[in-house]
């Protein structure tokens, strides 16, 4: 996402960073999400006025929130920038209106923007009360003459999070209210600890889009009654609750939480946190991400488990997209991405604009083409253009899905158009930094763009945040910590890993086991990989070991630096294969 200047102020909407440009020894200002929301949808506005409800819609979608929420970010958001309401210089009060952004925006070339002319026709319809109309673009990249997928909000902003849109009624979606912590320190000051934890995890909430959040200001009733989880979640209308409450132990804070399935009162997870009093605000954001990401994972498998209980007559595109994921998650081999593959396309069938379904046929076309058309150069760049032609459809219908991104992404990056790759990946990952899956989906990107030391450090963070995580992780870390040249931690994940998840991608292993001196080792998987790859070419019967080998390196290994493809040779070499 490109940098912008708003005034005096270099703005980093990545970074979530404010610098002043008159005055370089003046520390910079990072922005809450919240206020970073608020800021782009100001900016995208282009002067126009922006209605509080359509703030709120844009920075919260899918939340109840109250607006008091909105009047505290654009405090902050004044308070960052020097601003004042009375004489304001860069956001004005509007009454009874809403607001709209003053001071000049000017991309990294110095070209100012204007853009409030056409927002209508890029801004889905959206109300507080009712259903967001489809805002879907007239082109995507790569068809009609390569037009851009940011043609659906401020280009020159190359990537920014835009308004939610697309396609899906949020029905599908599971539901969780995040009620108010209860303070049981006898401190009434420590109550806005509680309070701010549950309004940071509500924000953190509502970027996963499979999940609607019942913020405080719906889940507030239940604060001071007696607690009946079945009765509460029937009143707020919502799948899952989620409590919490704070205990004072001497010098340090006792947070526990607790995820409850409202419908039966079952309590499914439980967790509780131990910190020091004087520390507790450094250690908040820590605490929330440790939170979002543990719950997520169970109301996914929660999910996952309903669905697999229900007759599939039933099922409907959300609910194959669940089992096409599940299966996605597991080893890559030919008969489980064949499963992803029908999974995904009941999908789409059941419902033609669920982006999702799409995005995970784009994956599955992608791995398909590898696992079983070895050797047949025709039959992988027809299965590499039906998965991009399926990522950009995906991303058609709903541009600011994360899971579409990705899948976009990783379409790119099989054909080596890196640029394009990193974009939507690195996009994917910021509009969705705590899902598991899509945070690992990056650090192996890292890898392949040639960046393993920030791929390794962003895999281990992801591992230790995710419980329970997929077996595949252990490998994706692996290979980040080979390329890195740290062939022992190497070894140490791959030998964690079950052997049939090492099989994808079998020569970095070999290498990482002959560069570390386990050359007897890394000779036995060799002899395995030549025998797979026999299995699975398609090719020309004649060609000799080196000829397949070099085939993987041109459609399979399509790692960026010629380090990197030189470090894995040298250990392929090492182990007795020729290349």
């Amino acid at each position: 996402m490109q940098d912008f200047t708003l005034g005096i102020w270099r703005v980093d909407p990545l970074g979530r960073r404010l610098t002043h440009t008159q005055d370089e020894a003046r520390p910079s200002v990072r922005l809450s999400n919240k206020a970073n929301g608020v800021l782009l949808t100001l900016v995208e506005a282009g002067g126009a006025v922006v209605t509080r409800g359509n703030l709120m819609d844009s920075v919260w979608p899918d939340v109840v929130v109250g607006e008091e929420v909105l009047t505290h970010a654009i405090a902050e958001l004044r308070r960052a920038l020097g601003d004042t309401p009375r004489s304001p210089s860069y956001i004005e009060t509007v009454h009874k209106a809403g607001y709209r952004l003053l001071a000049p925006v000017t991309n990294g070339n110095g070209a100012e923007r204007h853009c409030s002319a056409d927002l209508a026709q890029r801004r889905p319809a959206a109300s507080r009360n009712g259903a967001r109309g489809a805002a879907v673009p007239a082109a995507v990249p790569g068809m009609n003459g390569g037009n851009s997928l940011d043609q659906n909000w401020p280009a020159w902003m190359n990537g920014g999070t835009g308004p939610a849109a697309g396609g899906r009624p949020l029905g599908h979606k599971k539901s969780i209210a995040v009620l108010p912590f209860a303070n049981m320190t006898g401190d009434p000051a420590k109550a806005q600890i509680g309070d701010g934890l549950v309004e940071d995890i509500i924000t953190e909430f509502s970027r996963f889009r499979s999940l609607v959040v019942a913020a405080c200001s719906a889940s507030a009733v239940s604060r001071d009654q007696a607690f009946d989880p079945v009765r509460t979640g029937r009143d707020l209308g919502v799948d899952y609750l989620l409590l919490g409450s704070l205990r004072a132990l001497g010098q340090h804070l006792r947070i526990t939480v607790q995820l409850i399935e409202a419908r039966s009162g079952n309590h499914l997870w439980a967790e509780r946190y131990d910190r020091r009093l004087d520390d507790i605000f450094e250690v908040q954001d820590e605490i929330t991400e440790t939170i979002v990401v543990t719950l997520a994972e169970r109301i996914s498998s929660a999910l996952l488990e309903q669905v697999r209980r229900q007759p599939l007559p039933e099922w409907q595109a959300y609910d194959h997209y669940m089992m096409a994921r599940s299966y996605s998650r597991l080893p890559r081999t030919a008969e489980n991405v064949s499963r992803v593959l029908d999974f995904a396309q009941r999908a789409i069938t059941a419902d033609p604009q669920f982006a999702p379904g799409y995005g995970m046929l784009a994956n599955a076309y992608r791995w398909l083409a590898v696992l079983t058309d070895a050797g047949d150069p025709s039959k992988v760049r027809c299965a590499y253009q039906s998965a991009r032609d399926s990522a950009l459809k995906a991303a058609e219908i709903n541009p600011s899905d994360p899971e579409s991104l990705r899948s976009l992404g990783w379409s790119y990056l099989a054909t080596r158009n890196y640029a394009e790759a990193e974009r939507f990946l690195e996009r994917s990952h910021a509009m969705s930094p705590h899902d598991g899956d899509v945070a690992m989906s990056w650090a192996t990107a890292l890898t392949y763009l040639g960046r393993p030391e920030q791929a390794a450090d962003l895999a281990q963070r992801t591992m230790q945040k995710t419980p329970g995580h997929p077996d595949y992780y252990l490998f994706d870390l692996g290979e980040a910590l080979f390329f890195a040249g740290r062939d022992e931690e190497a070894v140490a994940f791959f030998e964690r890993a079950p052997d049939e998840e090492l099989d994808e991608s079998m020569v970095v292993v070999i290498a990482a086991l002959a560069h570390s001196g386990r050359r007897e080792a890394a000779q036995r998987r060799a002899a395995h990989y030549l025998e797979d790859l026999g299995e699975r070419w398609t090719g020309d019967p004649r060609a000799r070991a080196a000829e397949r080998i070099a085939w993987e390196f041109e459609f399979r290994h399509v790692y960026s630096r010629p380090q990197d493809i030189a470090r894995l040779r040298d250990g392929l070499r090492l182990a007795g294969l020729p290349t």
